[in-house]
C-alpha cells in the first residue's frame, strides 16, 4: 500500500501526457480532475503529523498564483472560462507539490526518480520512432531537421523531461547489481538519443552541465556512499558514462537528426534500426566499460596510471567515432541559409520587450490569465506569439504587479528549498528537474504543458520533503532571531538599573 501511494500521481502526469501534454482545453480539464483525485487519495492517507507537508512554501505560492488567475476571470479581456480553467491548472501544480512532498517524506526520493525515468523512457521511444518515420505530430521538421517532440508535440518539452530523468539514470548506472546498472544504462541511453534529435540548444547545454557535474563530483552524483553503489572508481566511472552518453547522442543525431530535404522520403527502416542500435549498443557496452573504468583504481581508490590509459583511449576513440558519424552519415551537409532561421536569440529579445510593454499597459491588474496574445498583439507585430517565453514577464502582463511578485517569489521559494535540501540524495535525484524547468521557462513556455509542469511539481515536492526537520526555513530562522532579540530587549528593560 505504501508503494502504491505514488500511482495516482504517476497516472495524473502520464494520462495528461497522452492528451497532448495537457496543452488543449480537454487536456487541462483532464489534468485538473486527475490532480484532484490524486490529492484526495493522498489526503485520506496523510497522518496528522505529516500535515505540515501540505503547507510547503512553494505550494502556497502556487496556490496563491492560481487563486489570482481564477480571480482574473472578473477583469480578463479574453474568455473568463479560460482564465478560470488555467487558474485551476496552477492550483493543481501547487497540489502536486504538496502531494510530492508527502510521498517523498514517507518513501524517499526514489519513487519520483523511478516514475520520471519510466515516463521519460516511454516519451523517448515515441519521439525517436516519430523522428525515424518523419511523422507528425510527435516529430516536427524545424530549420530543415526533424526534432522529436513525443506526445508533448514540442521538442524542448521532451528534452526537458529527459533531463529530469538523467540524474537518476546516471546513479543507477553505477549500481553494483548488474540488472539495475543495465536498466540505468537503457534509461540514460534513451535520454541521450532523444536529446541528440531534440534540436534544443538549451537542453544540450543543460545535459552537458549535468555530465560535467557528475564527473566533477562523482560521489554526489553517482551515490558513492550508497550501500548498493560500487566501492571505488568514482570519477573514472562517471567519465566512462559521460563518454558513452555523448557518443549515443551524436550517433542518434547522425542517424536521424541532421538536415533532411523537404521532399526526402523513404529510409524509415534504416533510421529505426540505427536509432535502436545506438541505444542497445550503449546498454550492452556499459558493464564492460564500467569494469574497465573500475580497473583504473585500486580496491582502496589508489590510482593505476597504466590501467587508466585504455579508458582514456576508449573515451577519445568514442568521441572521434561520434564526430565521424556526425560528419559522414547520410542526410546531407549543413544547409546554412537554405532553411529559415530565427537567429541565435530565436526572437526572444523582441518577445520580452513586447511582454514588458504589454505589462505597462495594465500594470496593476494585468490583462487576465491566458489573455497574453490579445493584450500583446499590438506590441508584437506580425507573427505574434501565444506566450511571452518568460514566466515572470508573462505573469506580469497577465496578472499585473501581484502576479510578477508571486512569480519571483516562486523562484525564490524553489531556491530556498534546494538550499535546505543540500546534502540529501533528493538534491541530485530531483533538484536538477526543478532547476531545468525553472531555467527553461525564462526563455520558453513549457509552463503551459501541465504534464511536464506536473513532473516538475512532484520533483519540487520531493526536494521540499528532503529538508531535515531540525533545519528550519529561512523565514522561520528570521522570525526566531527577531523573537530572541525582543526577549533580550525586554529582559534588559525589566532588569534594575546598574550603578556606573
Amino acid at each position: 500500500m505504501r508503494r502504491a501511494l505514488g500511482l495516482p500521481l504517476l497516472a495524473a502526469i502520464a494520462v495528461t501526457a497522452l492528451a497532448d501534454g495537457g496543452f488543449s482545453v480537454r487536456g487541462q480539464g483532464l489534468f485538473v480532475a486527475l490532480c484532484g483525485a490524486a490529492v484526495a487519495w493522498l489526503a485520506a492517507a496523510t497522518p496528522r503529523a505529516e500535515a505540515r507537508r501540505w503547507r510547503a512554501t512553494p505550494a502556497l505560492v502556487l496556490l496563491a498564483l492560481g487563486a489570482l488567475a481564477c480571480a482574473s476571470a472578473a477583469w480578463t479581456i479574453a474568455a473568463p472560462a479560460d482564465a478560470l480553467r488555467w487558474g485551476l491548472v496552477i492550483v493543481g501544480y501547487g497540489a502536486l507539490v504538496a502531494a510530492g512532498a508527502f510521498l517523498a517524506a514517507r518513501l524517499g526520493p526514489w519513487p519520483f526518480a523511478i516514475g520520471v525515468c519510466v515516463l521519460a523512457g516511454g516519451e523517448a521511444v515515441v519521439g525517436l520512432i516519430a523522428v525515424a518515420r518523419r511523422e507528425l505530430p510527435e516529430a516536427e521538421r524545424i530549420g530543415g531537421a526533424w526534432q522529436a517532440g513525443g506526445t508533448f508535440q514540442y521538442a524542448p518539452a521532451l528534452a526537458a523531461l529527459q533531463l529530469m530523468a538523467l540524474p537518476a539514470a546516471l546513479r543507477r548506472m553505477r549500481d553494483a547489481r548488474p540488472w539495475a546498472a543495465v536498466a540505468g544504462a537503457i534509461s540514460a541511453a534513451l535520454a541521450a538519443a532523444a536529446l541528440g534529435v531534440s534540436g534544443s540548444a538549451f537542453a544540450l547545454a543543460a545535459g552537458a552541465a549535468l555530465l560535467a557535474v557528475a564527473v566533477a563530483w562523482p560521489r554526489v552524483a553517482l551515490g558513492g556512499h550508497h550501500p548498493t553503489a560500487l566501492a571505488h572508481g568514482h570519477r573514472p566511472t562517471a567519465l566512462a558514462a559521460a563518454a558513452l552518453l555523448v557518443l549515443t547522442a551524436l550517433a542518434a543525431y547522425a542517424v536521424a537528426g541532421r538536415y533532411a530535404p523537404p521532399d526526402a522520403l523513404g529510409g524509415d527502416v534504416a533510421r529505426l534500426v540505427g536509432l535502436a542500435a545506438s541505444v542497445v549498443a550503449a546498454a550492452a557496452l556499459w558493464l564492460p566499460l564500467r569494469a574497465l573504468a573500475r580497473a583504473t583504481t585500486g580496491a582502496v581508490g589508489a590510482t593505476r596510471p597504466r590501467a587508466r590509459r585504455p579508458l582514456l583511449a576508449l573515451t577519445a576513440a568514442s568521441l572521434v567515432v561520434a564526430a565521424v558519424l556526425a560528419t559522414l552519415a547520410p542526410g546531407g551537409t549543413a544547409r546554412v541559409g537554405v532553411e529559415p532561421s530565427a537567429g541565435f536569440g530565436h526572437g526572444r529579445p523582441h518577445e520580452w520587450s513586447a511582454a514588458a510593454r504589454t505589462w505597462l499597459d495594465r500594470p496593476l491588474l494585468g490583462a487576465g490569465a491566458t489573455a497574453y496574445l490579445p493584450a500583446s498583439r499590438s506590441h508584437q507585430g506580425a507573427g505574434a506569439s501565444l506566450f511571452a517565453h518568460d514566466l515572470p514577464l508573462e505573469q506580469a502582463a497577465e496578472l499585473g504587479v501581484v502576479g510578477l511578485l508571486l512569480a519571483l517569489a516562486l523562484y525564490a521559494a524553489c531556491g530556498a528549498a534546494l538550499w535546505r535540501a543540500r546534502g540529501s540524495p533528493a538534491l541530485w535525484l530531483a533538484g536538477p528537474a526543478v532547476v531545468v524547468f525553472l531555467a527553461q521557462n525564462l526563455i520558453d513556455w513549457t509552463w503551459h504543458l501541465p504534464a511536464l509542469a506536473g513532473a516538475w511539481a512532484v520533483a519540487l515536492g520531493t526536494v521540499v520533503a528532503a529538508a531535515p526537520a531540525d533545519r528550519p526555513a529561512v523565514a522561520g530562522r528570521a522570525a526566531e532571531r527577531v523573537a530572541v532579540a525582543l526577549r533580550r530587549r525586554a529582559s534588559v528593560s525589566a532588569s534594575p538599573a546598574r550603578r556606573p
